[in-house]
């Protein structure tokens, strides 16, 4: 991996990204008149910050494989020209399924409920997530030394996409013509915070809207959405409401139930995968294995 590359990552990981979320709240806090957006703005871009270094930190000290990993193969994929359009791809993919997961599995789900407690839609709200969700992304990353993309690259295109997600949280009430099949557009999103909808899992794609159609999960239609946000729950509003109480809670249910299964199988789900969605599931979990043998192979 060369030093060009490497400054790219972090440009885009720990540079980029808070820069750009940081000018974008900004914006909205001097021109907004509305008080309790503002307020919300300001607090979703000091979690992200705080949630940034923490995830750098984390990463630098305790996460093997962006300093080890590189030793598995010789032959990564440089990270420049068309290449990058593979990285995107395979990322995207990747957010998809860890945000599809997200609704169905507790632990992941308390990481990001905050982003979907909010009865507004803005800018800010794209940021507003819990330190375990960013955490969880990490070994998301490594999926890709199969295919011989590069961690850091793979984590980079995925925060990317996150900050492409600030696009997608403007309430419009039209679509964009035809860019919906390919991209996610933000009327594409919004059915995803609808109150209408949230219970049927829809439309959770990053920046392709492919994987939703080819998945089974995509909706659209001619509806005006303009009711958002999670029915009694409030937004969290501290940094502690918003990593540590949920966490709490779901803790303490496992405490009660003497059991771990409440930290990955919400109690009445009745989520059944199949068709397209099972090859989904097989795919990363063939990708995952030929991860840990590697890591075998060369620990």
């Amino acid at each position: 991996m060369s030093r060009a590359e490497i400054r790219l990552f972090d440009l885009i990981n720990y540079w980029g990204l808070p820069a750009v979320a940081s000018i974008s709240v900004l914006f909205l806090v001097f021109f907004s008149k509305d008080q309790s957006l503002r307020r919300s703005a300001i607090f979703s871009l000091f979690a992200f910050l705080i949630t940034t270094l923490f995830v750098y930190y984390f990463k630098k000290r305790y996460f093997f494989s962006y300093g080890s990993v590189y030793q598995m193969r010789s032959d990564w994929l440089p990270f420049r020209g068309w290449n990058i359009l593979v990285y995107l791809v395979f990322a995207d993919f990747l957010f998809y399924f860890h945000h599809r997961f997200s609704h169905v599995v507790p632990l992941l789900w308390i990481g990001h409920f905050g982003h979907h407690a909010s009865d507004q839609l803005h800018f800010a709200l794209s940021i507003r997530e819990n330190v375990l969700i960013h955490i969880f992304v990490l070994p998301m990353g490594l999926l890709g030394v199969s295919l011989a993309l590069s961690p850091d690259g793979v984590f980079a295109c995925i925060r990317f996409i996150f900050l492409y997600q600030g696009f997608l949280h403007f309430h419009v009430r039209r679509d964009i013509p035809f860019a919906n099949y390919i991209f996610v557009t933000p009327y594409f999103h919004i059915f995803h915070h609808s109150k209408k909808f949230i219970d049927a899992g829809q439309n959770y794609g990053g920046l392709f809207s492919i994987w939703d159609r080819v998945f089974g999960t995509h909706h659209e239609g001619p509806e005006l959405l303009e009711s958002f946000g999670l029915e009694g729950l409030k937004n969290p509003n501290s940094l502690w409401t918003l990593n540590v109480t949920p966490l709490a809670d779901l803790l303490r249910l496992c405490w009660k139930q003497k059991s771990i299964i409440p930290l990955f199988v919400f109690e009445n789900l009745t989520y059944r995968p199949r068709g397209a969605s099972l090859l989904l599931y097989v795919f990363t979990l063939a990708l995952f294995i030929d991860l840990l043998r590697r890591a075998m192979f060369f620990g």
